[in-house]
């Protein structure tokens, strides 16, 4: 195997672990854009190789293909499902400067323009057709925090000898699974040393 498919596959590998714990995990983790941007690129040149060399066997063209579209597959649903938690926790995102930092420049496009649009709406649809004197709400009671208190399965990715989660002293060694309280793990997950399963 080639140092370049090996470097793919380790990318795979790290789009698919960083899918399943933006899935899992409340709050929205940093963007993946080295690794995301190495496998649009092998995407594209994979596709171009496939057109320039027309392939005699259809078994092995048709394999190609559908590696291509498992690639694609997995981008596509890392960046879908960072969106979809974009809109749920927009206004949270947006007033939270460490939140909106960790988006890529075309998710904090995205979530000017989806915070904007939602405002608006708001005005238009509810608020312009209530008296001024029911408008003095806190705007804080729309905006969606996200839930720290729910359970989630992790598995420990590298050995962490005994650590104190919540009280309570833990033997974390690797490949183990527990269910966590996902506010309670906040820093190993930011520094990768737990995947959300």
């Amino acid at each position: 195997m080639s140092l370049e498919a090996t470097r793919i596959n380790d990318d795979k590998v790290e789009l698919m672990r960083a899918w399943s714990t933006e899935k899992f995990y409340p709050h929205i983790l940093p963007y993946k854009d080295n690794i995301v941007g190495r496998l649009q690129e092998e995407i594209e040149n994979a596709r171009n190789r496939l057109l320039e060399q027309p392939e005699t066997n259809l078994t092995t063209k048709t394999i190609k293909e559908l590696e291509i579209d498992r690639l694609r597959f997995l981008v596509i649903s890392y960046l879908r499902t960072r969106l979809l938690k974009i809109e749920k926790h927009v206004q949270y995102i947006i007033e939270t400067e460490e939140m909106f930092d960790r988006l890529s420049p075309g998710e904090q496009k995205f979530a000017k323009q989806y915070f904007e649009l939602q405002q608006a709406h708001l005005n238009t649809m509810f608020l312009g057709s209530i008296p001024d004197v029911l408008k003095a709400g806190d705007e804080d009671n729309l905006r969606v925090e996200p839930n720290l208190n729910t359970y989630v399965f992790c598995r420990v990715r590298e050995d962490l000898g005994q650590v104190d989660i919540e009280g309570e002293v833990v033997a974390l060694s690797t490949g183990d699974i527990y269910v966590l309280r996902s506010g309670s793990i906040t820093p190993y997950i930011e520094q990768e040393q737990f995947d959300l399963i």
